[in-house]
């Protein structure tokens, strides 16, 4: 799983799905060059594990400009505690929407102020993944175990103007009371390059300390995968692994690395740079339901949603 489920034991963080991040994508706008959307998707299974977002959460969504790793720019975006919730969207402590509506049945209401625009609520989850092979030592059967499966989504809008150099890092963190408990960059960094015990350190960290804390654990997962991987290999890839920053450079075409569309397959992505390219592919698709128009995720699955 790309993020899904990334605490130890394969659980949510803080045994909370509702602040588990389980992807996030950034691309150009299919319509229009000049702009760029920015994705961050939670609460792996929706709406089984949880029905509402967390109103005592902080879903951050963090762009480095400048190369070094720490946040030069934040939407910070939370949500209220009623059962018709809404959401307040700030950058930089500046608000941008106050009160916009959070969407939990198939129509997708849109927010827009001025450059701006922004949604959030339950929609498909665009992850594909033959899971049940994965867990059977890559034994891939072509069956995507996600193929009917929702998340909460937050999509936001912004002008490439935003991004002051090329390229930009991006990740996303959630912080439930002022702490930091999630964090996403790279596709499946904290699934396959983690163990168990390092997964909540892990999600507590910043990329700017990454490789100062991680590279010796990425190593060595690297060194284990059967790859045939050297010492001085292993350590080569672990540095362009981390910091786990999303790269992304508006001024090309998006497609992992550079930034993520929702059709890249991260999982053949990601398995192939653990295994040094002798992982197999899983030989699944794309989701057909993804959209071209905002908010690009397509609508939730009629089975899974309340």
């Amino acid at each position: 799983m790309s993020d899904h489920l990334d605490a130890p034991g394969m659980k949510p963080p803080h045994g909370d799905a509702r602040i588990d991040i389980t992807d996030i994508f950034a691309f150009r706008q299919p319509g229009d060059q000049d702009r760029s959307v920015l994705v961050m998707c939670v609460n792996p299974l929706a709406p089984t594990m949880g029905e509402r977002f967390h109103p005592r959460a902080v879903y951050n969504l963090h762009l480095d400009t400048n190369g070094d790793a720490v946040a030069d720019l934040t939407f910070a975006v939370t949500f209220s505690g009623e059962a018709e919730q809404t959401a307040r969207v700030k950058l930089d402590g500046e608000v941008l929407f106050a009160g916009a509506p959070v969407c939990f049945g198939p129509r997708a209401q849109a927010s827009t102020e001025g450059e701006y625009r922004f949604f959030a609520g339950i929609r498909s989850d665009p992850f594909f993944f033959d899971l049940e092979g994965f867990k059977a030592g890559m034994a891939f059967t072509g069956a995507d175990f996600f193929a009917d499966k929702n998340v909460f989504a937050i999509v936001l809008e912004v002008p490439n103007s935003l991004f002051l150099e090329q390229p930009v890092g991006y990740w996303t963190t959630v912080l439930l009371e002022g702490t930091q408990v999630e964090r996403m960059g790279r596709p499946l960094m904290n699934i396959i390059f983690t163990k168990d015990d390092d997964k909540n350190t892990y999600n507590a960290g910043a990329p700017a300390d990454d490789r100062r804390d991680h590279t010796g654990k990425i190593v060595a997962a690297l060194l284990g995968a059967g790859g045939g991987y050297t010492e001085h290999e292993a350590t080569e890839v672990a540095g362009q692994l981390l910091p786990d920053l999303l790269s992304y450079d508006c001024t090309e075409p998006a497609g992992y690395p550079n930034g993520r569309q929702f059709a890249d397959d991260i999982v053949d992505e990601q398995l192939a740079i653990l295994t040094k390219g002798s992982a197999p592919s899983q030989g699944i698709k794309p989701h057909g339901d993804t959209l071209t128009v905002f908010p690009y995720l397509g609508a939730p699955q009629s089975a899974s949603r309340p």
